[in-house]
């Protein structure tokens, strides 16, 4: 029923804003309706070699154009929908998940709440591009890993499928395969304490390399599908992308200058020897004290928007009181993520092990290390958004439980 009443207000927000791209969304879309006639222009061609990472989107798109030819509708509609559709399933998890944990029911509704007002009521909801189309999976890793362990299964057997899921979802949006490293290092914990550890690790290697292995596959295919061939002078090693982390200009995010700088050497050495370049200069510019004044305003920046930089693509939809009100909470939410990290280790002193509030508060760290190593931005928070209230409500019902065993 909640999750009918959420659909509901989502079909407001999409009437009432009449969003339709924003970002490289509408050039992903394009492509894909280019594709389908008979292949990619030359700017699409520069577009995916400059960004391999969205042929995963481009081929959602092509599903969802065919789907809406043979119903005859237009595929804005359906990639609405079935954004809105994604976020609504996100916030279920995120309140199954809070309850499996905290044993409270309304501390579940709450978590619910907060997710459809944050996520779900979002206006990223129904744009159709990889942090909505992504904001299941890493709630999903967590919820498949709790279900399995619910139903009896460990080993291999429990991190298959969420390792998987992890894994070929990073042919989505690539730190969808972050929730996969978080299980698997707190398997790989776990293991060491076990009597078969040798046979529990190679166990979890062999789950490693087979999803490794298949989602290496489905991105050579994803390749071979669309007519252009590997140029590296239009490639972006991953250097490119630390060194636009330590840009001071943006504080950490997207930077033409730096874009144009990498585009402006033609192989992959000459790229990473220009980006390393570039990376000792602005370290050694900043010096360690100017370093960590810097991660501390890459941080305020990325995490301390709860619109998720919805207004840098929508000047005009600036309603002040519901960005305040969206602010509150999100950083009412980051602060029981902080009490959260509090329990979890003072418990973890004590012996007690939490594997899923362990991976839970370890992704959500997992993801602020990356975000402050390489490019960031408050959108790219959206789709770790249920995780992050996850580990928020239940860190501050964790916390007042506490207070109530000691008192």
């Amino acid at each position: 029923m909640l999750m009918a009443v959420t659909f509901g207000l989502q079909l407001l927000v999409c009437l009432k804003l009449q969003v339709y791209f924003a970002g490289d969304a509408a050039i992903v879309a394009d492509a894909a309706s280019n594709q389908m006639k008979g292949g990619l222009n030359y700017f699409q061609i520069i577009y995916f070699l400059n960004n391999p990472n969205n042929l995963g989107m481009l081929y959602i798109d092509m599903f969802f154009l065919k789907i809406s030819q043979l119903l005859g509708t237009n595929p804005v509609i359906i990639w609405k929908i079935v954004g809105m559709m994604l976020a609504t399933i996100s916030s279920g998890l995120t309140a199954f998940l809070t309850y499996w944990i905290t044993d409270n029911a309304k501390m579940a509704y709450i978590s619910y709440g907060i997710c459809a007002f944050l996520i779900a009521c979002n206006p990223w909801c129904v744009v159709p591009y990889t942090d909505i189309y992504s904001v299941c999976i890493p709630i999903a890793v967590f919820y498949t890993y709790a279900k399995r362990g619910q139903k009896g299964m460990c080993g291999w057997r429990r991190v298959l499928l969420p390792i998987l899921l992890a894994f070929v979802g990073s042919l989505l949006k690539p730190t969808n395969i972050l929730p996969g490293i978080a299980v698997i290092i707190v398997e790989v914990v776990s293991d060491m304490h076990h009597e078969n550890r040798l046979n529990s690790l190679k166990n979890l290697g062999i789950v490693i390399v087979v999803a490794g292995a298949l989602t290496m596959g489905l991105y050579q295919l994803e390749v071979k599908g669309v007519n252009y061939s590997y140029d590296e002078a239009y490639l972006k090693p991953w250097t490119h992308y630390v060194m636009m982390g330590l840009n001071e200009k943006k504080y950490g995010r997207y930077y033409k200058v730096d874009d144009e700088y990498t585009n402006s050497f033609l192989t992959k050495e000459e790229k990473m020897e220009a980006n390393f370049e570039v990376i000792e200069q602005r370290l050694t510019k900043m010096g360690l004290p100017g370093y960590l004044k810097f991660v501390a305003r890459k941080t305020v920046n990325t995490y301390g928007d709860g619109t998720f930089a919805w207004g840098i693509w929508s000047k005009d939809y600036r309603p002040l009181t519901l960005e305040n009100i969206r602010n509150v909470i999100w950083l009412s939410v980051l602060a029981g993520l902080g009490l959260n990290i509090i329990v979890t280790v003072r418990r973890r002193l004590r012996g007690i092990t939490e594997s899923l509030v362990i991976m839970n508060v370890m992704l959500c760290l997992l993801v602020w290390m990356y975000l402050m190593l390489f490019e960031t931005g408050a959108r790219y928070v959206f789709m770790f958004a249920p995780c992050y209230i996850l580990a928020g409500v239940s860190g501050i019902y964790r916390l007042m439980a506490a207070k109530n065993r000691n008192s």
